[in-house]
């Protein structure tokens, strides 16, 4: 969303065109972002089902492949950025599930 900002705030004169801008660009983050919980819930929600519990692992599994739909809908999804998504998404899922049976 900040980056949406900064369109908005480098304006030239036709204010049109940097609000376009910036619905464009937040409509692609919407739109990264639901797809990102879209297949996070699906997957978490699957991977309860068919192993019968729901723990850090069934997390971690699901982060990392919707670390890498993130990535793929990004402006460059090269092969390190998917990597980079995958451990950064299954490390916050797993953290998060972890955490959410302490509290």
């Amino acid at each position: 969303m900040c980056s949406t900002l900064v369109v908005l705030m480098h304006a030239g004169d036709d204010g049109q065109k940097s609000l376009d801008a910036v619905v464009k660009s937040a409509g692609k983050e919407a739109f990264q972002w639901g797809l990102a919980a879209g297949v996070y819930s699906g997957l978490t929600y699957g991977l309860r089902e068919a192993r019968g519990c729901h723990d850090w692992k069934n997390s971690a599994v699901a982060g990392a492949i919707a670390g890498v739909a993130v990535a793929l809908m990004g402006d460059t999804g090269n092969a390190d950025h998917m990597v980079h998504f995958a451990i950064t998404g299954a490390a916050l899922s797993s953290a998060a599930s972890l955490l959410s049976g302490i509290y």
